[in-house]
């Protein structure tokens, strides 16, 4: 595949806000987007669950403020290695998350493609 076929068109990339407003799911893992005071600038807030054998369980979370670009946002909670990172895009009605394996407790990742829930009345 050639790196010009991976481009993004003008039109694609530019997402408002409200796109990303809202529940998104994946499995039992959640990410929330809510209006910021700041102009431009969403809160997100996230919980992440990994399950293992009888009651092993570990979580993780999110929470922060995100300033996205471009049909995409990068959140972190820190400058460390350690500190929990993750990639975020709007592509089409989903949302594809990529973390550092960092956002948790052991095993556990945000990463996935999520989609929104919907609301009562059926709109996402």
């Amino acid at each position: 595949m050639r790196s010009e076929d991976l481009t993004i068109e003008a039109s694609v990339a530019k997402v408002g806000l409200t796109a990303w407003l809202g529940e998104w799911t994946y499995g039992e893992n959640t990410i929330n987007f809510t209006n910021n005071k700041l102009a431009g600038w969403l809160n997100v807030t996230g919980s992440a669950v990994w399950k293992g054998v009888g009651d092993n369980v570990h979580v993780g979370e999110l929470d922060g403020r995100v300033e996205p670009r471009n049909g995409s946002l990068l959140f972190s909670d820190g400058e460390d290695e350690f500190d929990c990172r993750a990639t975020m895009r709007l592509v089409g009605g989903f949302l594809v998350v990529a973390d550092n394996l960092q956002c948790g407790g052991m095993n556990v990742t945000f990463s996935g493609v999520y989609r929104r829930l919907f609301d009562k009345r059926g709109v996402r």
